[in-house]
């Protein structure tokens, strides 16, 4: 646990710094203060782009990786606080410290115990053990299909995992990313409490709580390699940034192209940068644009082109290469229905007939069985996709003014929530669209208030909503110690099993 609070305090201050580096160098003169967790992000897609472009050529064991981890803590050494980094980011209620705490030390407590994902121990590690020692190697698709999946997410982790050190292929990137994305909720629903807004508290302990509770959200993206809650955050981040001040184009390439890279499923949030481009008729805003966009898709292309001969894996019409190691177009095929029928239905083989069966059924055949095999979390994750697009609606409907931001951001969401739903119905592969309407209209400033609510009331629901939630986090950080922690993983992770 110690070791995981450790490394993942340094990979958030070295995303931060890097995200302050590239907002100072490319307005160096700006007044405007940016948020932790906005410089945070950017900082994350930034270094996406240098491992992924670093680990064509290397890996990132070379100096490359260091400059990456050293680079920008010498540029911004003299902005960089670790007490200055706490006060902004942690809520002003003590209360609300006390459960960030709780979250922050379950989400360790997790961190620390044996990966065993499935998905991580069969490709998703040896995906991050490539990019350690690179470069990017040619042709691994024949040793197993899952290799062709290597998204921007895998480089990243690899950088962070200070292998060199601990001698395990650990992925702090996530616990990082997942604890800044905590800290964020919590931020906002003191706020909305302290602004007396019902409809935002509510809207944002939802979101918290679906989070923690949904195995495929926050755990899952603790306990193992999977890049789908890193993708979704940013997916989120990019919807997020067009509603509130999103002006700056190459800002939204950046987080959706991001986004994309390390999860195709995201591919509709693509519609809302080209929509901000064709908005605006600035030459230099367009060739800025274009050439952001090169850079991030670049090393992408590349690299699957080198591990399958294919510019997007599994998608049989992107063959390039003519080459031993290249699977016919059928097998791609074949893996692209095996996506689809898995989403649809858990219990599904890899034999060959049975997935093409499942993949081509009627939706009146499969919703059934997909329906069955749902939790109660997933089920309430669709239902609060309902609830957050009607909710939008009606904040749309009592501001008409907003309607211009909010049409092409809510059409994007109903399109990537379709997209979803067709190809591959997993709820994890659906985050960004499924909980993005709630999120944005507990943003919305036409949320329900209680302004009518003395202040005594107010009060009492503060702690009422504090208590609740903090005797629920706290009960269960002492089930983990007890039941999974021991001494030595109080000290260094257990990492993946072998």
């Amino acid at each position: 646990m110690l070791t995981s609070l450790l490394f993942g305090i340094i990979c958030t201050v070295i995303l931060y710094a890097w995200g302050l580096s590239v907002l100072s160098i490319i307005y160096p003169k700006s007044a405007t203060p940016y948020s932790f967790h906005f410089a945070y992000l950017i900082g994350l897609c930034t270094v996406s782009l240098l491992t992924n472009w670093a680990t064509i050529f290397s890996g990132t064991n070379s100096i490359i990786g260091s400059f990456i981890l050293v680079a920008p803590l010498i540029y911004q050494h003299r902005n960089l606080s670790l007490n200055k980094i706490i006060n902004d980011v942690t809520p002003n209620s003590i209360s609300y410290k006390f459960l960030a705490i709780c979250l922050l030390l379950t989400c360790i407590c997790i961190h620390a115990w044996e990966i065993k994902h499935p998905d991580t121990l069969t490709y998703q590690n040896s995906l991050i053990h490539n990019a350690i020692t690179g470069p990017q190697p040619i042709g691994n698709i024949i040793i197993k299909p899952q290799l062709g999946y290597g998204g921007a997410w895998f480089p990243l982790a690899a950088t962070f995992s200070f292998e060199w050190l601990i001698g395990k292929t650990m992925t702090f990137v996530n616990l990082s990313l997942v604890g800044v994305s905590i800290i964020y909720l919590i931020n906002k629903i003191e706020s909305a409490l302290n602004k007396q807004q019902l409809g935002s508290m509510i809207g944002y302990l939802v979101v918290l709580a679906i989070g923690c509770y949904e195995y495929t959200f926050f755990r899952l993206a603790i306990t193992s390699a999977a890049p789908d809650t890193p993708a979704a955050i940013l997916g989120i981040a990019t919807l997020i940034y067009f509603i509130k001040n999103g002006r700056q184009s190459w800002m939204l390439i950046l987080l959706s192209f991001t986004a994309v890279t390390i999860k195709l499923s995201l591919a509709p949030i693509l519609l809302l940068p080209v929509w901000d481009l064709l908005q605006k008729k600035n030459m230099r805003n367009w060739i800025r644009c274009i050439g952001v966009g090169i850079l991030i898709m670049t090393p992408f292309f590349t690299k699957n082109i080198l591990s399958t001969g294919y510019a997007i894996y599994p998608f049989p019409a992107s063959k390039i290469l003519e080459e031993s190691f290249v699977p016919e177009k059928h097998k791609v095929q074949e893996e692209a229905n095996y996506i689809t029928a898995y989403a649809r239905n858990i219990a599904v083989t890899r034999d060959s007939s049975q997935v093409k069966y499942i993949a081509t059924q009627s939706m009146r055949q499969w919703v059934p069985t997909w329906w069955k095999q749902l939790d109660v979390a997933d089920r309430t994750v669709i239902a609060l996709f309902f609830i957050g697009i009607i909710g939008c609606m009606g904040a749309a409907y009592r501001s008409p003014d907003t309607l211009q931001v909010q049409i092409p951001v809510l059409t994007v969401i109903i399109i990537g929530a379709f997209y979803w739903f067709s190809l591959a119905p997993a709820i994890r592969f659906g985050t960004t669209f499924l909980l993005a309407p709630l999120l944005l209209y507990s943003g919305s400033k036409n949320c329900i208030t209680f302004e009518r609510l003395t202040k005594r009331t107010s009060i009492r629901l503060h702690k009422g909503v504090m208590l609740i939630s903090t005797g629920i986090v706290l009960a269960y950080f002492i089930y983990r110690m007890i039941n999974f922690m021991d001494g030595m993983s109080i000290l260094l992770p257990k990492g993946p099993v072998s």
